[in-house]
């Protein structure tokens, strides 16, 4: 074979300083492969997690060594002719399998081998490395070959290694894995990157211990001889995974009912009893309940086992005897559904119910009528058929999914219910369609993966585990802590983790829509102590109100509305509406006080600025709001509400005194300062949005009096903006402040100048622009909302009609 090799080129960022100092560069036989120095593998470790997963273009180059070492470098816009040749006689691997340097794939260097065009590549069933390479690529996207080729039909393969664990380790010692990556013939962009794996047993035939190398599973039983050693293996050495003596004695004297699943019954427990959980998804057809009037049969020994149960709930039982384990907890079975008082109860006690549970059992497979995928085989319900191929004397097999893309292919990753279940547990032992993962605080383990030892490897990425970056294609089993001692409750990363976590749920979907708060009270309630007990308003914290406003859509969508309209649900609340949400984090940057680097400030440190007119260059959460509450307003508990003294308060409006309760309480009320101005509906999509919270809806500039834009209105609605297109945009809109904000670097960005040019974003005072609410009116004069905006502060002054009272709903 010729002395090649193909570096990487990533199109968004450039050349990764790794690949621009040959670290990547390394051909079979060349001397660059062998020439590397502590420094190259000190720099190879600083860039391993962004190379992991961020790349998300290529282009190919090939280098021929000749006499020397001289570099030739020329593009190759596909692969050479020769690659896509048929079989030779008598051989077991193709023209260009055959040069592959298999066991140099595990050497020191990264070779790099085009191996051709895909519609070539399934052409070739009777190569070793061809199987491999179509079994791996089905495995990780969920598609046959034939259906990737209907997709993109000129797209080819390179055939790499990567460092498949962090710390990399000095280069003897390193676990490498071969990675395919199936690239656009058209534009080189990245296709998909599907793994092989080295058979654990051969490891030592390259030189490597068996650590993080690959298994062969079996095909239609879930192995749970392995489940009970990665549970004992986290009992034995990850204590931070054992629950809380904090939480433990909170719950030392709550009952609740569990599954008694020796005796079959169900019975009351203590709740610091030890008991695993189910997390699934509830069958269409009518499911088995507890209610009131079966109560007491249900509590007959035996009576469970005679019961026809949904398959999730049988084969957790089944899971939960084969663990010697006695009881169990499901919702469905578990909570008196008709008993309105305990079952709100337990509905706001779920982030104790499940960071309480020793370990909690999902349900991810594909059709969920299968139950567990694996724990009866009769169903076969487990569609990934273990292979093993021999190639140059060496056992490969093509990698099973990661546990994201596993349970991205499940019912239960887009369940809203499913979303707290799954962060707020310690341990979860996770049944796919694929093989079964376990995933607890501090690891995770797979049944494709040999990563169990008696001495744990200290690493903190392997093949086993979740990866983070781009490779992750959800968040939806990263733990949530329910532990949150010793945090700053006013720093910014309290609320970054609570952005993440809405926007994450409102991803998720609903049967019934009214579950929209109760199915985020678990991981509610555990963020009620970050941020300091202050409750919570239709989902967002009341001490940080003013910031959590600003919430922006990231999809199209509507407003939420309940069967016969029993539940009202607020315009101004994420809750009130169906779509994919965000927050712009350089946005809510600008909330932090500039000198302590809070997010908020406490009640004392508020009344003192105000007091000293420190309010013009501190902080801008200036407004009191108030809400509807036991029959009388009552303020929010803002940091701007501890010096209600120095600000106005609101009137309530005569005329909705009439309104019904369920109503009066979704509203926010405040005396503040209104503006009208107009909208100019050229959409305009704003970079850093779309790569930030990958925004779909678009941007409009607001228009002060003289028709300049003097500010941005983000994602609004493109049907009412062209709906005011169409009416020739001469309706002024009137926009309601919210908040003060301080500048960021960009708001002088190019993409951002542009709804303000001609203003020198840097000679601004730091609090140079307001946050501000464009308000459409229902008949009784309550305002609602309709788009975020964010405005220079001049532009809003000059503009300002006056203080009024808003009733927002």
């Amino acid at each position: 074979m010729s002395n090649k090799n193909f570096t990487l080129y990533t199109e968004a960022g450039g050349w990764p300083s790794a690949m621009r100092s040959g670290a990547f560069s390394f051909g079979p036989g060349s001397e660059a492969s062998q020439n590397t120095t502590p420094q190259d593998d000190i720099q190879e470790e600083k860039e391993f997690g962004k190379l992991q997963g961020s790349w998300t273009g290529f282009r190919t180059y090939e280098s021929e060594f000749e006499g020397g070492g001289d570099e030739n470098y020329k593009i190759i816009d596909e692969p050479p002719s020769s690659i896509d040749a048929g079989m030779l006689e008598g051989s077991k691997y193709c023209m260009s399998c055959r040069k592959i340097d298999v066991r140099g794939l595990f050497g020191l260097g990264r070779r790099k081998y085009h191996i051709g065009y895909l519609r070539h590549i399934i052409n070739r069933p009777n190569c070793a490395l061809c199987r491999l390479t179509m079994k791996a690529l089905e495995n990780e996207t969920g598609k046959s070959c034939t259906e990737i080729l209907e997709i993109e039909k000129n797209c080819f393969g390179v055939l790499t290694t990567l460092n498949a664990t962090f710390p990399i380790g000095n280069r003897e010692n390193r676990t490498l894995q071969p990675i395919i990556y199936l690239l656009s013939g058209e534009t080189k962009a990245w296709i998909a990157a599907a793994i092989i794996r080295l058979f654990a047993e051969d490891a030592m035939k390259v030189g490597k211990v068996p650590n993080f190398y690959g298994r062969l599973i079996q095909e239609d039983f879930a192995d749970l001889d392995l489940a009970r050693i990665w549970i004992d293996e986290c009992r034995e050495n990850h204590p931070q995974c054992e629950m809380a003596e904090t939480v433990r004695s909170a719950l030392d004297e709550k009952q609740f009912y569990v599954i008694d699943v020796v005796k079959g019954r169900i019975c009351l427990v203590k709740r610091s009893e030890r008991y695993l959980a189910l997390s699934y998804v509830w069958p269409r057809q009518d499911v088995v309940k507890l209610l009131s009037s079966n109560l007491k049969d249900l509590q007959v020994e035996g009576s469970l086992f005679e019961m026809q149960l949904p398959a999730a709930i049988r084969d957790a039982i089944v899971l939960v005897q084969s663990l010697n384990e006695s009881y169990l907890w499901v919702d469905a079975l578990c909570i008196v559904q008709d008993d309105e008082a305990l079952k709100a109860d337990l509905i706001q006690s779920m982030d104790s119910i499940y960071s309480s549970s020793f370990l909690t059992i999902i349900a991810a497979g594909r059709d969920q009528s299968h139950g567990l995928p694996g724990l009866d085989p009769s169903q076969k319900a487990r569609n990934r058929a273990p292979s093993i191929e021999k190639v140059d004397g060496l056992r490969l097999l093509p990698a099973l999914s990661s546990l994201d893309t596993a349970i991205s292919h499940s019912p239960w990753l887009t369940r809203a219910w499913t979303y707290q279940e799954g962060l707020l547990s310690r341990r979860c032992l996770v049944f796919t369609s694929d093989q079964m993962y376990y995933r607890c605080c501090s690891d995770s383990r797979c049944e494709d993966v040999y990563a169990e030892s008696p001495h744990p490897i200290p690493v903190e990425t392997h093949p086993a585990k979740v990866q983070p970056g781009a490779l992750a294609k959800s968040q939806s089993l990263k733990y949530v802590s329910a532990e949150r001692r010793g945090r700053d409750m006013t720093s910014l990363a309290n609320f970054v983790e609570y952005g993440n976590l809405v926007k994450g749920f409102m991803e998720r979907n609903l049967t019934f829509q009214s579950d929209i708060i109760n199915a985020f009270s678990g991981l509610l309630g555990i963020l009620n102590t970050t941020f300091e007990d202050c409750g919570y308003f239709y989902g967002l914290p009341e001490g940080i109100l003013d910031i959590c406003l600003l919430w922006m859509p990231t999809s199209p969508g509507s407003r939420r509305i309940t069967p016969n309209d029993r539940e009202k649900f607020p315009s101004w609340s994420w809750a009130g509406w169906i779509l994919s949400v965000d927050y712009s984090f350089d946005t809510i940057q600008a909330q932090k006080n500039l000198h302590t680097g809070k997010l908020y400030l406490t009640q004392e440190e508020t009344q003192f600025l105000l007091a000293s007119n420190g309010v013009d260059t501190f902080v801008r959460n200036d407004i009191v709001w108030y809400r509807w509450d036991n029959g009388q307003l009552r303020t929010v508990k803002t940091s701007a509400a501890a010096a209600s003294p120095f600000l106005p308060e609101p009137e309530w409006p005569e005329n909705l005194n009439g309104l019904d309760y369920s109503i009066k309480r979704t509203l926010l009320i405040a005396n503040t300062t209104t503006c009208e101005f107009k909208i100019d509906t050229k959409e305009i999509n704003i970079p850093e949005l779309l790569s930030i919270i990958m925004q779909t809806v678009p941007c409009f500039a607001i228009l002060d009096e003289e028709g300049a834009s003097c500010g941005m209105l983000i994602s609004a609605e493109r049907k009412w903006a062209r709906s005011y297109k169409a009416a020739g945009q001469i309706e002024k809109f009137e926009f309601v402040r919210l908040s003060g904000s301080r500048k960021t670097d960009l708001d002088g960005a190019s993409s951002r100048t542009k709804f303000w040019p001609g203003v020198d974003v840097k000679g601004l005072q730091p609090w140079g622009f307001v946050n501000v609410l464009l308000v459409g009116y229902d008949e009784l004069g309550v305002a609602y909302r309709r788009a975020l905006g964010r405005m220079l502060v001049g532009a809003w002054e000059r503009g300002v009609l006056g203080r009024k009272t808003v009733v927002l709903g």
